[in-house]
């Protein structure tokens, strides 16, 4: 993914800035791009994950857990 934005930057530092951007620069770009990239994936598996627990409390879906380990919690039949 690094690779990916670094020669994202690179591209856009010759078209823009016609070849002038410094390597400290474009690491700085680098970093910071993969910064928000991590934060915004970390912030929507969040959200996806409340949405999920949302819809299942708010339609009443209870689990299938399939097996029968003695630390099964709760066994629902499937429909057939």
């Amino acid at each position: 993914m690094l690779t990916s934005i670094f020669i994202t930057c690179l591209l856009v530092g010759d078209i823009i800035g016609g070849g002038m951007m410094t390597t400290g620069k474009i690491l700085i770009i680098i970093y910071s791009a993969y910064g928000l990239k991590l934060i915004i994936a970390i912030g929507l598996t969040l959200l996806i994950y409340l949405c999920h627990t949302l819809v299942e409390r708010g339609l009443g879906i209870q689990p299938i857990l399939i097996g029968t380990a003695p630390d099964d919690v709760a066994v629902a039949e499937a429909p057939h």
